[in-house]
């Protein structure tokens, strides 16, 4: 069975810092593993949900320090291999520029607290720091990658959203 939103057939009462104004839809809290993530996996859908005119929070969870391009690409490439620490700055650039062509303001993105490294999110913090964006934004709408993806990091965050809402936050 497919869980109902609990949106379905209601109207949202007014929300707080990230409104929908032009539509009865619940603003959007995308919360992403990696940078990459936001377009990857959820590019046309956040692109979308901007241009109806909803409102989008996009929360960034990992350090983006365990890419394997930084070990199997950047050697090569640079001359050395940057750390972890380096590629994740690159990383975050990356993340912020293309949140911005997607068409969120500096505003409606944000980078988790704590962030973790990338490949070892651990459950107990992941669930902390949803819980947080949760209270922050009680209505939202939550967009997630599936717990069934193969992914670690990506799986730990879907299991996560699953038992939240399986325990009604």
């Amino acid at each position: 069975m497919i869980p109902r939103s609990p949106f379905f057939g209601r109207r949202i009462p007014s929300l707080t810092s990230v409104t929908s104004p032009s539509v009865d839809l619940p603003p959007v809290l995308a919360l992403v593993p990696h940078q990459d993530d936001e377009l990857l996996i959820m590019g046309a859908a956040l692109r979308n949900a901007i241009a109806s005119g909803r409102g989008v929070q996009l929360v960034l969870f990992g350090l983006g320090d365990g890419t394997i391009v930084r070990t199997r690409d950047m050697p090569r490439l640079l001359g050395y291999e940057p750390t972890g620490a380096e590629i994740g700055a690159v990383r975050d650039r990356e993340f912020t520029a293309c949140a911005e062509r997607l068409g969120l303001s500096a505003s409606a993105v944000a980078m988790a607290e704590p962030r973790q490294h990338e490949k070892v999110f651990d459950p107990a913090v992941t669930r902390r720091t949803i819980q947080s964006w949760l209270r922050r934004m009680p209505y939202a709408e939550v967009w997630v990658v599936s717990e069934y993806d193969a992914n670690r990091d990506h799986a730990t965050m879907g299991r996560v959203v699953r038992d939240l809402w399986a325990e009604g936050e």
